[in-house]
Order: structure tokens, then sequence, then C-alpha cells
């Protein structure tokens, strides 16, 4: 649950800042083109961008801003978290209620949108049809005709597409089935349809809509006269029902749409406009897209070195700080010690010498390699599925027997694995009490052996971290 509502916050923030630039510097403007992939755009990176990560490492010292700090905190990586319940049977929650709620929302969304389609084709069926070029001329005395639907072309005999009233209808629909703008409708449709909790959402699909429009317009109104065009969308635009995923010829966009044909062009501020969305999209990468985190847990490598830096222990996402048993030795203790091989010296014989001390290589410390890795190129891995191992073996009903009352209670817990992949030192960094932590370490413990982390292509001991949030709920 946590999860699902940074994603929506996210992605509520991505496209607010999005929509915010098109209301302040594309709206209204003579960009359609520009416009139309700008709204796309915005709609499918909103939903994509925080699902994409990329690691950032960064400095941090005591003379580091706040801002820095911050987005190192709340970007540090751990294993996926893993939700346990308990066993207990519980009625209906104000989540589960929540939960059918939107869903019930986003099956009307959807079936609307299946409902409008059916009535297309229906019309289509039962309607006579003649192909010219790429086009379906579909013949129908809906009051809202004419108006289309990817190549059909649903017209109204009213119209006499020889007079000049009917050429530039006609140029008007064809520049919509031409590019495709019912594909982009769609889309916004079923985007809405799925995520109806984002406002920003509505909003544009209701300006492409509105850009769609603009572009046919300046498209049948370029070799006439603007205003006589004008005239016509005014003396035909009176109250027609309109298609929800077609494009209608007489739709209520009549004031902006006169507005957009009567506007001069400018010369150098369309230019400006669209290449100062370039920093709103730098700004949402280092929000959304960049994962800073702190160089020192990088690895580094140097010309003259393979080894990494030592790193300390990952700290806690929550605040919490591990206690003093479970922070990493100091480098002068910890650190790994290799023996030198060197050929022994010479032992002469001595009759009167009855013992002989073997020569004892000395020992080279290495200051620059760690005991226990907290930054590696490739993590320890569990060989199964991690996720369904912990959800199989932990006792959702632990907190249950210890008088734990309703709530979400986390538990986060600090292991290494060795070289050899065994799991060791198993610490609890945050405990809600309970007996959760108690059971999150017998798991733990019972894992068996992991694929060891890697640095510089051999394995090294490093440290994994795991979020396991318990859920009790009334019985």
């Amino acid at each position: 649950m946590k999860s699902i509502a940074t994603y929506f916050l996210q992605m509520l923030l991505c496209s607010g800042l999005l929509y915010c630039y098109y209301l302040l510097f594309l709206k209204n403007r003579k960009l359609h083109r520009f416009n139309r992939f700008f709204l796309l755009g915005s709609l499918l990176l909103s939903l994509l961008v925080p699902f994409i990560k990329v690691p950032l490492y960064i400095s941090i010292t005591t003379e580091s801003n706040i801002g820095i700090q911050t987005l190192v905190k709340y970007n540090e990586l751990l294993l996926p978290e893993v939700v346990v319940s308990s066993s207990q049977n519980a009625p209906v929650t104000f989540a589960w209620i929540l939960c059918c709620i939107y869903c019930g929302i986003v099956l009307f969304l959807v079936a609307r949108v299946i409902a409008g389609l059916a009535v297309l084709i229906k019309k289509r069926a039962f309607n006579n049809t003649q192909r010219w070029h790429s086009l379906l001329i579909v013949e129908t005395n809906d009051a809202a005709a004419p108006y289309s639907f990817f190549n059909w072309l649903f017209w109204s005999p009213a119209i006499d597409e020889h007079t000049e009233r009917g050429k530039k209808i006609l140029q008007h629909e064809y520049l919509h089935i031409k590019q495709w703008h019912s594909a982009d409708v769609l889309f916004s449709e079923i985007i809405t349809a799925l995520v109806w909790v984002n406002p920003f959402f509505w909003l544009m699909k209701n300006e492409l809509k509105a850009v769609h429009e603009f572009s046919a317009d300046a498209y049948a109104a370029k070799d006439a006269d603007e205003l006589e065009y004008a005239t016509l969308l005014i003396t035909e635009a009176i109250h027609y029902k309109q298609q929800q995923l077609a494009h209608p010829f007489f739709n209520n966009q009549l004031k902006r749409r006169i507005n957009m044909l009567t506007k001069p062009h400018a010369m150098h501020q369309p230019l400006i406009r669209q290449w100062m969305a370039l920093p709103l999209f730098i700004l949402l990468s280092v929000l959304f897209i960049v994962s800073c985190q702190s160089a020192d847990q990088a690895p580094e490598k140097g010309p003259d070195s393979t080894t990494n830096g030592a790193a300390a222990v990952i700290p806690d996402n929550n605040g919490m700080a591990p206690d003093s048993s479970a922070a990493a030795p100091a480098a002068t203790d910890t650190a790994e010690v290799k023996e030198v091989r060197m050929a022994p010296p010479r032992i002469v014989k001595d009759p009167e010498v009855k013992e002989v001390k073997t020569f004892t290589p000395p020992k080279i410390v290495r200051d620059n390699e760690p005991e226990v890795y907290s930054k590696v190129q490739k993590d320890a891995a569990y060989p199964g599925n991690w996720s369904q191992f912990l959800e199989r073996n932990l006792r959702g009903e632990v907190p249950v027997e210890h008088g734990a009352k309703a709530g979400n209670y986390q538990v986060i817990a600090q292991f290494v694995v060795d070289r050899a992949g065994n799991v060791s030192d198993v610490k609890i960094i945050k405990d809600p009490g309970f007996g959760m932590a108690a059971e999150v370490k017998r798991v733990i413990r019972q894992s068996g052996r992991w694929t060891p982390a890697v640095v510089n292509g051999k394995s090294v001991k490093a440290y994994r971290k795991q979020p396991i949030t318990f859920v009790v709920t009334e019985a």
C-alpha cells in the first residue's frame, strides 16, 4: 500500500508540472503539432517516470545542503518490501472498500469507452457504406454528423460535398483521419479510465481534443479566408450531440477555434516556448528518474587500483540509527589480511640446535578494502524467489499472538552474506516489538545459501537489508 501511494504521488506531481507548463506557455498557441505530442508525451511520461530509476552518486559532506541530503536519504535502495498479513479472519476493511470503489469506477469508465466503440460499430454495420480512396464513407442521419473515427467518415446526406461548405468540412475531417487523431483519443480515454483519480489526465485529454480541432481547422482554412471559415463554424454549430470517441465537425470549442483561426502567427516565440520545455524535463529527471545516492557507497575505480573503497553500513531509511553492535567495525580491525608468498630462508642444520623456528611471512593490511561491503557491483542474491520464500515461511499471526493491535508494523533487518553465500550477523535495526523481530531473524537464518556479492569479478562479504511489513487486521 505504501509503494502504491508513493507511485500515485510521483505520477500526480509529474503530470501536474507538465500540465502547468502547458497552461502557462503552450495553451492557445499556434503550436498544434508540438502541443499534440507534448500532451501525449505528458500522459505517457507521468505513467512511466515513477518506474525509472537511474543511480547518481553524490559526495555528502558537512557543507552539503539539506536538499541533497534529503534526495540521498530518500533514494537509498533496499530489497523489495515484503508484506505479511495475519491469518486472522478479518471483516471488510476501509482500504478494501476504497479499492472496490476505485475498481468499480474504472470498470464503469472502461465500459463507457467500450459502449462508445459499440455504437460506432453498429452505425457502421447498419448504414450504407462506400469506399473512397482510403476512406470508408458511412451515410448516416445522425444529428452529430459529420464526424470521423480512424478511417471511417460518418457523413450526413444533407451536406453536399461538392459545395464550398461541404469541401471545407470534408477537409477538416480528412485531417483527423490522416493524422490518426482517433488513436490519440482512444489512448487518452483508456488512461483517464484506468487512473481516473488524477485530475491532470482529464485536463490533458480535453486539451488534446481541442488541439486536434485547431489542427483540422487550420488545414481546412489554409486556402480560404479565415473569417469566412469562422462564419461557417458559427452558422453550423447549433447544439449537436457529440460522440465520445469521434471527431465531430460541430463541437463546443467554438470560441477557442475561432480565436485560433484569427490569431496572427508569432515569429520567434514558438521556438522559444518549445525549447523552454527542456529545463522542465531536466527537473523531472532529477526529481523522479535520478536516484541520488551517497558517493561513499559507489565503487571507486582508479587507474592503478582495482579495489573498492570502504563504505559504511547502509543507513536506515526511516531515520532510525542502528545500535552500536550493528555498526561496521573500525577499518584497522576489519581490513582483509592477505599473506604474501615468500621463499623461506635457507636453514643450515647445526647439531647443537635442537629446534628451528619456521619463518612466518609478514602480513600486509590493505586499508582500502573493507571486510564487509555495503556497496558492490553485483548484490548478493537469493537463488530462488526471495519474496515468496519470506511470505511462505513468516508467521503472520505472530504479532496477534503477542497482543498487537490492528495496523501496519514494519521490521527492517540487516544481515551479512559471506563469500561462501552463508547468512550471518542478522540484526534488527527497526523493531516495532510484539515478537516480530525474532520471527524475521528466524526465517532469514533459515534461508540457506545465497549467491555471494561480486566486486571486480570476485566474491565478497556484503550487507543486505530487508524491510518486512506485518499487517494486522481487526477480528
